[in-house]
């Protein structure tokens, strides 16, 4: 939905849709390779699971928002960067709520 979303709103092929996508995969697999155990040994399972939902939701807000193609790509280092703790923090809440 989202890609059919972008391609319809910024007028931009197939090809440069996956390029945005391939580019947050790149910057979800650094964040999980590398900062997820830092981070929540630091902060606390808590507050990265806050953190990461809100980067997921204000990512997928600025993407409505963004005024040209071109800035899907800082959107998606916001979104992807802090929303690479997702995977992770949807695990954290199913153990919080259940």
């Amino acid at each position: 939905m989202l890609s059919k979303y972008i391609g319809e709103r910024f007028s931009v092929s197939a090809t440069q849709i996956a390029v945005v996508f391939v580019v947050g995969g790149i910057i979800t697999a650094v964040v999980q390779g590398t900062l997820v155990e830092r981070l929540v040994k630091k902060f606390g399972e808590k507050t990265m699971t806050i953190v990461s939902l809100l980067g997921l939701g204000s990512g997928v807000l600025f993407v409505f928002l963004a005024p040209a193609f071109g800035w899907l790509y800082p959107i998606s280092l916001l979104r992807d960067g802090l929303g690479g703790f997702y995977g992770w923090a949807r695990c954290c809440l199913h153990w919080l709520l259940c």
